[in-house]
């Protein structure tokens, strides 16, 4: 069970990992000054391990070809931070440039959305017409009412809705469908590429490309940005049921995308290299709370390892 996963890196051992990413980093940039030299060398001293930490973040570097855009968007940012430090402010120490480990988000419709959520946070709230409206963790949502219809963008994560009824329909559009009520509440999940609908109760319609499913309670279907919806199977009520009560429940669901949800929980981004352990099919139960203690015994309970590069963690 995912349930029970410990954590089994020590917070001494991230530290070390987070400064070595450091001056990895730092030494991407160019040479270094005489000053950060001395430093790099006096760091390099103070312990064998230091050394060894820096090698080893040195080599996951190259990694990064294969990690996709999220984290090579992830170091280009990092880097483009410290190289606006060097302008602004010359001649810092180390602890100056610690901000180039922060994962800044730059997903600018996410940011001016109309309602959001960071990693690990949830909210809920009753919207003007009286829906009941839940985000997830790390989820941005632009609402548009009007006399018309009643409308929800969902640009990232995902979302519950219990909606009120009356005669304005209401809609959720994510990744080039659109879900729209019947009577119902309902899950709408956006990710990397595909979407998702789950109806917990009632009767709801997710329509894609030009091709339209009906869903009954427990059911679900996907979508990608060119493809029809296609419904899913197994028990899909049971995803989108328990993470508003603080689990994440997976049913047989490929390991990339539940690395793709732990994500949204996780303190750093996560970062699955291994294509193929990605289409193993996994099961369990995480509690969002204890999100980041279970992903060093989930890679171990599928025979993969961990590096942490400070900005994020890499499955591999």
């Amino acid at each position: 069970m995912l349930s029970a996963m410990t954590d089994a890196r020590s917070r001494p051992s991230r530290t070390l990992e987070r400064a070595a990413s450091l001056w990895v980093a730092r030494h991407s940039l160019g040479p270094l000054s005489d000053e950060q030299r001395a430093q790099f060398l006096r760091w390099q001293e103070e312990d064998p391990a230091h050394a060894q930490a820096f090698q080893r973040m040195s080599s996951t570097l190259a990694a990064f070809d294969q990690a996709g855009p999220v984290v090579r968007d992830t170091h280009k940012r990092a880097l483009a931070t410290e190289r606006r430090r060097r302008r602004a402010v010359a001649g810092l120490g180390v602890t100056a440039v610690a901000v180039i480990v922060t994962v800044v988000n730059l997903d600018v419709p996410a940011r001016f959305a109309d309602l959001r959520t960071g990693r690990g946070e949830s909210r809920q709230m009753v919207l003007a017409d009286g829906s009941r409206l839940w985000l997830d963790a790390d989820s941005a949502v632009d609402i548009a009412f009007d006399a018309r219809q009643r409308h929800l963008q969902l640009v990232r994560g995902r979302i519950h809705v219990e909606v009120a009824h009356e005669a304005r329909p209401f809609d959720v559009a994510a990744g080039g469908g659109v879900v729209r009520d019947i009577g119902t509440g309902f899950d709408v999940e956006r990710g990397d590429g595909q979407s998702r609908a789950i109806v917990t109760n009632g009767l709801a319609s997710a329509r894609a490309n030009g091709t339209a499913v009906i869903l009954h309670a427990g059911e679900g279907a996907s979508w990608t940005g060119n493809g029809a919806p296609s419904r899913l199977e197994g028990s899909a009520l049971g995803d989108a049921i328990s993470w508003r009560d603080g689990r994440l429940s997976f049913s047989r669901r490929p390991l990339s995308e539940v690395v793709a949800v732990l994500d949204r929980y996780s303190s750093r981004r996560l970062v699955l290299l291994n294509a193929a352990a990605g289409h193993r099919l996994v099961s369990g139960v995480v509690r969002t709370r204890q999100a980041d203690r279970d992903i060093a015994a989930l890679a171990q309970s599928q025979g993969l390892s961990t590096t942490d590069i400070g900005i994020a963690i890499l499955l591999r």
